[in-house]
């Protein structure tokens, strides 16, 4: 090894950990606050706000109240945290087109016209908690969604 080389992993030497950290180490840091696992988790479940407002393409004429408006800004943070690109979030018998990383509606429809919705990688219900449109929705939005993947896939479904 070169004497340049050596100087380098003399270097490296002193920050270099003999043991691997655990998870015990990485929740209990002296931020004080719930670990990153823990934020990672809640964030999932809709239990995390970003506090980040959700534009509306003005051409839908879409009119949200406060209620439904914080259901749909939430929903965007989950999938925000899921990695997703692009969502549909079902809301009180509507489907919401959610550009994820622009945080913006740019398409919606009723759940009675849905059709296939081509270039979705997430969908998420934000209807209160006791509606079971919301179940039924998504069951018909994976359907749809299934559909759009075998067409995208090339796979003919009567054969497969």
């Amino acid at each position: 090894m070169t004497p340049v080389g050596n100087d380098l992993l003399a270097a490296l030497a002193s920050g270099v950990r003999t043991t691997a950290p655990t998870r015990a180490d990485a929740d209990t840091r002296a931020t004080g606050g719930p670990g990153f696992a823990e934020l990672l988790h809640a964030a999932r479940s809709g239990g995390v706000s970003s506090g980040l407002a959700v534009e509306i393409e003005p051409a839908l004429g879409l009119e949200l109240n406060d209620e439904q408006r914080a259901r749909l800004e939430l929903a965007a943070d989950r999938a925000t945290s899921e990695g997703a690109e692009r969502a549909v979030v079902v809301l009180d018998g509507k489907a919401l087109v959610l550009d994820v990383q622009d945080r913006r509606v740019i398409d919606a429809k009723s759940l009675d016209e849905l059709g296939a919705i081509p270039n979705v990688d997430a969908v998420i219900g934000a209807s209160k908690p006791k509606e079971t449109e919301a179940r039924v929705g998504l069951a018909q939005l994976a359907m749809n969604a299934q559909a759009s993947v075998t067409k995208a896939l090339g796979i003919d479904r009567e054969s497969a």
